[in-house]
């Protein structure tokens, strides 16, 4: 069938071009015989050959067809030559410049398809979107609602002219086409909702509610629309108003849980309390209820502080919830966001857990739980959970972070080097989660002692966060016990101290590295600084004390505050040494 058509569309292909061949011929020889030929010879040329222009426009349309644009404008401009006044050859040649982007050239034809002839509305369409092409809006509408007053039959394009008067913000032209729309197809719910946004807008309630209203009594068998008001209705805190059309609904749909959970919803912030949980009840305890529909209700217990008294409903009515969907994922997935928000964190976690076990395929709880665990110390736990998420997961950088970090927490440096390089990889569109990728590295590369690399992943880091106030500590440190690069370390340590002038690890860095670089009065002065801001004082900051001590010959001073670290934890292995031999060990 495919080869017959082929050839039956060659043929007639081959036929126009053969006419057309013909014409052009005979335009040739005569062109030969008499060069130059008047203007009433000119005319009396077309009028004697009718049919040329039409073969012209022919093989225009069979490139068109055939999208060979350049060959169609050729010929379409051909037979404008024999017939100026022609509004389709217009139309025909806007159409390709539209096509190719030429919208000057669009322009100019299109406009005067349109004047040559008005009651056609695919003019006016192509028209109205070249104008939009160049984005002058206000011509687009202009010519649309030339066309909807010209040419009966064309009420449907009263909808792009509405939605081209709201980009330009002319609110109530948008509204005067919706009424348009009304009178023609009568009331239609997205017209209404169209118009209520823009009511709304201008703050027009009145009339928001009266459209509500009206589309009730157009559809009266549909629920939502009576929801849909009494939002509106709640929004505005009209909760009388709002108490009256729900409970009036409840005599056509009284088993409804979106309207049951809106009139719960007023009755509790109308003081009504105890009515409203007989209705919550009534929505809770029904299994076949649509989960989401029981959570529209629960909505209104997040974000805010919550009495004692309402933590308890609250958690009574998440038992209802698991008791009747126990094999719904979601559901523990919700009860895990909602015991979040009642600071809950154990509960959260052990309702992601169960939900992640029924559908592992939920990163937002995978998240939950390793952040949860990460901030607790629970490093055995991140590895395994990350491990697991990863394998429904393999492109989200940020498990990768959360494993790699749980790694380098143990001091398991390689392989905390392996999963953060790999997430690191899938972290790059995101310069924030990058650089906290590097600062990691550069603790992990120095755990491993690969200093190069760590230095490295450091400077990344800084390079997008001069202010990181966790990579300036460790990278300053660090360099300061490996007694290199002390005065970059002095650099940022000072930068550091000046942003936080009371945090004691800080101060410790700082110390460090004055003691490195031999100022050991100015070293003292910021460990003293240090302990006195640290409520509990780490090991290896009573021994450092110790040690400085010592460079300044207070040799008891050194002992007594070596003795002291001696009893807390962090110190290092050289410490008994100093302590038996009074020296200092480096």
């Amino acid at each position: 069938m495919r080869n017959s058509v082929n050839k039956i569309l060659l043929v007639l292909v081959l036929g126009i071009s053969v006419i057309l061949m013909d014409y052009t011929e005979g335009f040739g020889q005569k062109s030969r015989k008499k060069q130059k030929k008047t203007e009433k010879e000119q005319v009396t040329s077309i009028e004697t050959n009718p049919r040329l222009a039409e073969q012209f426009f022919t093989e225009g349309e069979k490139y068109f067809i055939l999208e060979d644009f350049t060959k169609a404008r050729v010929f379409f401009e051909k037979t404008l030559e024999l017939d100026p006044d022609n509004a389709a050859v217009h139309f025909k040649i806007a159409e390709i410049s539209n096509i190719t982007d030429d919208l000057d050239n669009a322009l100019i034809h299109a406009t005067e398809a349109v004047r040559l002839q008005e009651d056609n509305k695919y003019y006016y369409l192509l028209l109205a979107e070249i104008y939009k092409k160049r984005t002058d809006y206000a011509s687009a509408t202009e010519i649309l609602e030339q066309l909807t007053q010209r040419i009966p039959g064309t009420e449907e394009f009263l909808f792009e002219t509405a939605t081209l008067y709201i980009y330009q913000n002319k609110l109530d032209d948008a509204l005067r086409c919706y009424d348009k729309i009304e009178e023609t197809y009568g009331i239609n719910e997205q017209v209404t909702l169209q118009k209520q946004n823009i009511l709304l807008k201008q703050n027009r309630l009145d009339e928001v509610i009266e459209e509500g209203r009206k589309l009730i009594e157009a559809f009266p068998a549909e629920p939502q629309h009576v929801a849909n008001l009494a939002s509106k209705f709640i929004a505005n805190d009209l909760y009388e108003e709002a108490t009256n059309l729900l409970e009036d609904a409840m005599e056509d749909f009284p088993e409804n849980p979106m309207l049951l959970s809106q009139l719960a919803e007023v009755y509790r912030k109308t003081g009504r309390q105890e009515e409203s949980k007989e209705i919550v009840n009534i929505i809770f305890e029904n299994p076949d209820y649509n989960l989401q529909g029981k959570m529209q209700f629960l909505a209104g217990y997040f974000g805010r502080e919550l009495s004692e008294t309402e933590k308890e409903y609250v958690i009574e009515l998440l038992n209802k919830i698991i008791s009747h969907h126990p094999d719904d994922p979601n559901a523990y997935a919700i009860c895990g966001d909602l015991y979040q928000n009642l600071n809950k964190q154990e509960e959260a976690r052990e309702m992601y857990l169960i939900s992640l076990k029924l559908d592992p395929a939920n990163l937002n709880a995978w998240q939950n739980v390793l952040d949860y665990e990460l901030i607790n110390n629970e490093y055995d736990s991140v590895i395994v959970h990350a491990e697991h998420a990863l394998i429904y997961f393999p492109n989200q950088a940020l498990i990768y972070f959360y494993g790699g970090t749980a790694y380098l927490s143990q001091n398991k440096y390689k392989k905390s080097i392996q999963m953060l390089e790999q997430g690191k990889k899938y972290a790059s569109s995101n310069l924030q989660l990058l650089a906290l990728f590097n600062g990691q590295l550069g603790d992990a590369y120095n755990g491993n002692q690969e200093y190069d690399k760590s230095d490295k992943a450091y400077e990344a880091a800084l390079d997008f966060d001069p202010d990181n106030d966790h990579v300036l500590n460790n990278y300053s440190y660090f360099l300061s016990l490996r007694k290199e690069k002390l005065d970059l370390a002095e650099k940022m340590s000072t930068k550091l101290i000046e942003r936080n002038p009371e945090n004691p690890t800080y101060l410790d860095t700082y110390a460090w590295v004055l003691y490195n670089l031999g100022k050991y009065d100015d070293a003292k002065k910021f460990i003293e600084k240090a302990i006195r801001f640290d409520e509990s004082a780490s090991g290896t900051l009573v021994e450092h004390y110790g040690d400085i001590l010592f460079k300044l010959g207070d040799i008891n001073g050194a002992v007594e505050q070596w003795e002291k670290a001696k009893k807390l934890n962090d110190a290092t292995d050289l410490l008994d040494k100093k302590i038996a031999d009074r020296k200092l060990y480096e």
